[in-house]
């Protein structure tokens, strides 16, 4: 049940995701935008529950908006020298405040660092979450440098809507680089994406799944993969294009966004589609399974 309600909610979000590139810049009506948000954390959190269970999903959340509160918060403390020196906008969802950051920021952080998990792990292993104790310790740390630096990609996608949209906006020494530094983003904020999500990726790898997390790895190391199980690798791709076809991006920007973002997925795509193809193959009868046996000879 679990898998067709993901599978039809990444229907439904690629199908709005196409019609927003279709506004020449302006948002979807309201109702079309909630449900588009709705359908992506369907499809998100739903593709959570099922590869890590209650423990090790409140781990993951915890530990992702608490690390990225902490870098949030003296980031802006001090100047920006993590990720450059931005303030968030006036808008509704920011009204509710941690110290300096509003607090749907460190959450929406939290749930778009799982796709970046997920995708990497299917292309590196097949699977959508590993057992840590099946690799060396510098194999889970250059992991985890990977997770960083595929989901800083993702800032060079943000930037240039989030600006535009009043979601940030760059102040002090940010402000007063070149325009022609600050076409992505201060060109600061990558680095510091990457530093987030590495220690984010430490700590739940080397504290909490060994703390709670046994039985969901257990349970995960016996689950065949199913087509659902390709929502993240979607949510890449409708990324990408979304913002390459989107006219209110710069081209370059856009460009940068698809060959990065658009070819990951890409890749992934196909890996995922080709270990689908080779566990049904693998389960399809043989034709000694299927051959007709032998009639019992009649004697006479």
């Amino acid at each position: 049940m679990l898998d067709k309600i993901i599978a039809a909610s990444c229907a439904v979000y690629v199908a709005l995701s196409a019609w927003s590139v279709t506004t020449r810049g302006d948002l979807l009506p309201p109702v079309a935008m909630l449900v588009m948000v709705l359908t992506m954390s369907v499809l998100l959190l739903g593709h959570m529950w099922k590869h890590l269970g209650w423990r090790l999903i409140v781990a993951f959340f915890a530990v992702a908006s608490a690390v990225e509160w902490i870098f949030e918060e003296t980031n802006i403390r001090n100047g920006g020298f993590i990720w450059g020196d931005l303030r968030y906008g006036d808008i509704t969802v920011f009204s509710v405040h941690l110290g300096s950051v509003p607090l749907v920021v460190p959450i929406l952080m939290a749930v778009i660092l799982w796709p970046t998990y997920a995708v990497v792990n299917l292309a590196l292993d097949g699977r959508v979450v590993v057992e840590p104790r099946a690799m060396t310790w510098w194999q889970n740390v250059w992991r985890c440098v990977l997770y960083g630096f595929v989901h800083s990609w993702m800032m060079l996608m943000c930037n240039e809507l989030c600006v535009k949209w009043g979601v940030y906006r760059w102040v002090g020494h940010s402000a007063e680089r070149p325009a022609a530094d600050m076409f992505l983003g201060d060109p600061s904020a990558p680095g510091g994406w990457l530093i987030y999500v590495v220690a984010a990726m430490l700590v739940f790898t080397f504290v909490m799944i060994p703390l709670v997390g046994r039985d969901s790895l257990a349970k995960a190391a016996r689950r065949r993969l199913a087509w659902s199980d390709g929502a993240p690798i979607v949510f890449w791709g409708v990324l990408a294009l979304q913002n390459y076809f989107n006219p209110v991006n710069n081209a370059t920007v856009a460009n940068v966004v698809l060959w990065t973002m658009g070819f990951f997925a890409a890749f992934v795509g196909y890996r995922f589609v080709d270990l689908m193809r080779t566990q049904n193959r693998d389960n399809s009868p043989t034709d000694a399974d299927v051959s007709p046996r032998p009639a019992p000879a009649h004697h006479g």
